[in-house]
C-alpha cells in the first residue's frame, strides 16, 4: 500500500546518496579549502580572542542565516538542536528548556534574555511565551551551559540563553516576511532600521496564529486525583473522565523599539501571548475557545559613560508580565464539598468555570563598571535592586456551594496571594585575569539577598588555555542559585498546585572542562565533561501537590560532545551528543531525565542560493519515579527537512519546511496520577515562508 512515509524516506536516501557521490569529486578542493583556512586562522584567533570559544564558560551559537536555511520557524526550534537541552512541557502547555538533567520540572532554571534585557515572567519564572518567537528577528542565539553568564546579576543557575535581534547594529535594512502552514498557521511581520547622525532607530514587529490540537484518551479524573474521601462521605468522580481534542491554538504578537542617542539608549518590548488552554489547570480536557494569557512586556533605558580606564554603565527599567485564565477547570456533574460546610457535598451539573488572573510589576536599577587601568587585568564590578509588586489578582469561579453562577472569590479564595511582593539587591565583582597570551583567568563573587531567601553567595572560577596550534582547554568551577517562582511560593485554594512560602532556594555546584580543536575558522570539535551537584531541588510531585523542597541531593556526571565541519565545499554538518547519569544521595536512578540526547543536521548548497537541509534528533528513554506504574517513555527520533532558496538579485527568501517526516508519536512526560498517556504533542507538520529584504 502507498505511504507517506516511504516517500520521505526514499527522498532521505537520495538526498543522502547524492550528496556523497558529489563529496567524492570535490575532496581534493575540500583539503586545500581547510588548510587556507587553518593558515587564516592561525593568524588571528589568538590575538582577538572574540570566538565564543575563547569565553570562560561553555557556550554553543545559533546564527540566523543557519536557522533560514533549516526551516527553523522559531526561537524554540533553534534551542532544539543545542547540547545538552531537551525541551519539556506541563499541563498549560508551558514549555522549559532543561540543561543537563538539572529538575526537568520547574522552571527557572534557566534565564532568557533578549538584547541584555531579562524577560523571565515572575508568575512561573519562565519564558515558554517567548519560544515562540519568529527565526526572521534573530541574529544570532547565544547558548551558555551552566551558572556561567555574561550578566553578573543574573543567578542563571542551569543555563542562560542570549537572543539577539537585529538591533545589535542598527543600520538602514529592512525586511518583511510572511508565513502558511499546517495547523492553520499564519504568520507575517517586519524589522526595519533608521540612522541619522548620531541617532538610530530599529524597530520590529509579527503576528501570528495557529490552531493546533492534539487528541487524548482520558484526562486526570480517570486516576483519581479528584477522589475524595471524608469521614462523612467518599466522592469518586473517576467515571467522569473526559476525552477529546486538546486546544493548544495560539494568538501572539510582538513589537520591538530600540534608539540610540550618542551614549544613551532604549530597549523595549510589547509582547502578548494567547494560548489554547491545552490540558487544563486541573488537569482536565478544557473546551475550544478557553484560554491562557502571558502578557510580557519591558522597557529599558541605559546610559554608558567611559571615564580613561572607567567605563561605567547604569541601566533603569520596568517589566510588566502575569498570567490570564478563562476556561472550565471541572468536568460536567464532578461531585465536590461544599465551602460554607465541608460535610456536605455539591454537584457541578455544568463542570466548573473559573476566571483568573494576577499580574505582576518589576521595577530595577542597576550599575555595572569596569576598571582596565591595571595591566592584565579588567575589573569589573556593579550592583543590582528590583522591586515586583502584585498589580492584579482576580479569582472568579463557579458558586462552591450551589454548583452554578460565577461567584467573585478574589477576596475569599483567591488563587494567588494578593499582597505577594519581593525586593532583591544583588552586588558583584569579577577580575578577569590575562597572565600572558595563551592564558586567562576568571574570577568573580556575587551577592545575592531578596525577601524570600536567605542570603546567597555565589562564587565562579574558570581557567582558559590555547595553543599555537588552535587547542583550546577550559577548566571551570561555579555555584549558583535558583529563587522560588511565585507560582511555587503563593498559589492558594488550587488541588494542582499548593504553594509553600518555606521554601529554601535551590542550589547548584558545577564542575566542568573542556576540549576544543579548530580546523578551520568554521570547523571544529569539542568535548566537555561535567560534574553537578543540585540541593534543595524544588517539585510538587507529592499527595498534596504542595510545592517542597527534596532532601535528596542530586549528582548529575556527563558528556558533550559538539562537531562541525563538512564534508565537501558545498555543505555542513553539524553533530552533537550529550549523555548525562547520575543518582540522588539514597542511590535511586533519576527520574524524567533522558540518558541520551544526540542531535545534528546536514546543509547541502547546490548552488550559492538553493540549499537543502535535514535534522535529526534523537531524545533517549525516560524513567518515571518510583511509585509511577505507568511505562517509561521510550526513546524517539524525529526527522525534519527544509528547502532554501535566495534570490541574490531581488534578495527574497522562500523556504519549504517539513517537520516530523515520518509522523512519529511523541509525548511531554505527564506528572503521576494526571493524564495517563502523558501530553502527546502534534504529528507532521509543513512551514511555507516567504521574506523579502528592502
Amino acid at each position: 500500500m502507498f505511504s507517506i512515509n516511504k516517500v520521505f524516506i526514499n527522498f532521505f536516501l537520495l538526498f543522502v546518496v547524492s550528496s556523497l557521490l558529489s563529496a567524492q569529486s570535490d575532496y581534493s578542493h575540500l583539503l586545500k579549502s581547510i588548510d587556507d583556512e587553518l593558515q587564516t586562522y592561525e593568524k588571528t584567533a589568538t590575538q582577538t580572542k572574540t570566538n565564543e570559544h575563547y569565553q570562560p564558560y561553555i557556550i554553543s551559537v545559533m546564527d540566523g542565516e543557519t536557522m533560514m536555511k533549516l526551516g527553523f520557524v522559531t526561537l524554540e526550534d533553534a534551542l532544539g538542536i543545542i547540547p545538552g537541552i531537551d525541551l519539556s512541557s506541563d499541563n498549560l502547555n508551558y514549555k522549559s528548556a532543561t540543561f543537563r538533567g538539572s529538575n526537568p520540572i520547574a522552571f527557572g532554571q534557566s534565564k532568557l534574555l533578549i538584547d541584555g534585557v531579562l524577560v523571565n515572567n515572575v508568575y512561573f519564572d519562565g519564558y515558554s511565551e517567548y519560544l515562540d518567537m519568529p527565526v526572521e528577528l534573530i541574529k544570532r542565539v547565544e547558548v551558555i551551559r551552566g551558572p556561567g553568564s555574561e550578566s553578573h546579576e543574573i543567578a542563571s543557575y542551569a543555563g542562560s540563553i542570549n537572543v539577539i535581534t537585529y538591533a545589535e547594529d542598527i543600520n538602514e535594512d529592512g525586511l518583511v516576511f510572511a508565513k502558511v502552514g499546517s495547523n492553520k498557521l499564519l504568520s507575517g511581520g517586519f524589522r526595519k532600521g533608521y540612522k541619522e547622525g548620531d541617532f538610530s532607530l530599529f524597530s520590529d514587529f509579527y503576528y501570528q496564529e495557529h490552531d493546533k490540537k492534539v487528541y487524548t484518551n482520558s484526562d486526570a479524573l480517570k486516576s483519581g486525583i479528584f477522589n475524595i474521601s471524608t469521614p462523612w462521605y467518599t466522592l469518586d468522580n473517576s467515571a467522569l473522565s473526559d476525552s477529546g481534542d486538546v486546544p493548544l491554538w495560539l494568538e501572539n504578537y510582538s513589537l520591538g523599539l530600540s534608539m540610540q542617542y550618542k551614549d544613551l539608549s532604549f530597549k523595549g518590548r510589547i509582547y502578548q501571548y494567547k494560548q489554547g488552554a491545552s490540558f487544563g489547570f486541573n488537569y482536565m480536557v478544557p473546551q475550544k475557545d478557553d484560554y491562557l494569557e502571558f502578557p510580557n512586556h519591558y522597557a529599558q533605558i541605559q546610559y554608558k559613560k567611559d571615564f580613561s580606564s572607567l567605563q561605567v554603565v547604569t541601566k533603569v527599567g520596568i517589566k510588566y508580565d502575569g498570567i490570564e485564565s478563562q476556561q472550565h477547570l471541572v468536568n460536567e456533574d464532578v461531585e465536590l464539598p461544599k465551602i460554607s460546610d465541608p460535610k456536605q457535598t455539591v454537584i457541578f451539573p455544568n463542570g466548573m468555570y473559573g476566571e483568573h488572573e494576577a499580574k505582576q510589576r518589576s521595577i530595577y536599577h542597576g550599575v555595572d563598571a569596569s576598571y582596565n587601568g591595571i595591566d592584565q587585568h579588567k575589573i569589573q564590578f556593579g550592583y543590582y535592586l528590583s522591586k515586583v509588586d502584585t498589580e492584579k489578582v482576580v479569582s472568579k469561579i463557579t458558586n462552591r456551594d450551589s454548583g452554578v453562577g460565577v461567584i467573585d472569590y478574589t477576596d475569599t479564595l483567591p488563587f494567588f496571594d494578593k499582597e505577594a511582593s519581593r525586593e532583591t539587591y544583588i552586588f558583584t565583582l569579577a577580575d578577569k585575569y590575562d597572565y600572558s597570551d595563551a592564558l586567562q583567568l576568571l574570577s568573580s563573587i556575587s551577592y545575592e539577598n531578596n525577601t524570600h531567601i536567605n542570603a546567597q553567595i555565589n562564587p565562579k572560577l574558570s581557567l582558559v588555555y590555547h595553543t599555537q596550534k588552535n587547542n583550546i582547554f577550559k577548566m571551570m568551577y561555579a555555584s549558583s542559585h535558583r529563587t522560588p517562582s511565585w507560582q511555587e511560593l503563593y498559589t492558594l485554594n488550587n488541588r494542582a498546585r499548593v504553594g509553600n512560602e518555606n521554601l529554601k532556594a535551590e542550589r547548584i555546584h558545577t564542575f566542568e572542562g573542556a576540549y576544543i580543536k579548530h580546523f578551520s575558522h568554521d570547523s571544529f570539535v569539542q568535548t566537555t565533561l561535567f560534574y553537578l551537584i543540585n540541593q534543595n531541588q524544588i517539585h510538587n510531585i507529592t499527595k498534596n501537590n504542595q510545592y517542597i523542597n527534596s532532601d535528596k541531593d542530586n549528582h548529575l556526571y556527563g558528556v558533550e560532545v559538539e562537531y562541525k565541519g563538512r564534508v565537501t565545499p558545498k555543505d555542513s554538518i553539524y553533530f552533537n551528543m550529550t549523555y548525562v547519569n547520575g543518582e540522588n544521595s539514597y542511590d535511586q536512578t533519576l527520574s524524567r531525565v533522558s540518558n541520551l540526547l544526540l542531535k545534528g543536521y546536514y546543509i547541502y548548497n547546490f548552488q550559492e542560493n538553493l540549499s537543502l537541509s535535514t535534522i535529526v534528533k534523537y531524545v533517549g528513554k525516560k524513567d518515571r519515579v518510583s511509585y509511577d506504574n505507568r511505562a517509561d517513555i521510550h526513546g524517539a527520533t524525529v526527522f525534519d527537512t527544509a528547502l532554501s532558496f535566495y534570490n541574490l538579485t531581488d534578495k527574497y527568501r522562500v523556504n519549504l519546511g517539513i517537520k516530523n517526516i515520518l509522523d512519529k508519536d511523541i509525548s511531554y512526560m505527564s506528572k503521576p496520577y494526571t493524564y495517563e498517556e502523558d501530553y502527546p504533542r502534534p504529528g507532521r507538520s509543513f512551514v511555507l515562508s516567504f521574506s523579502k529584504e528592502f
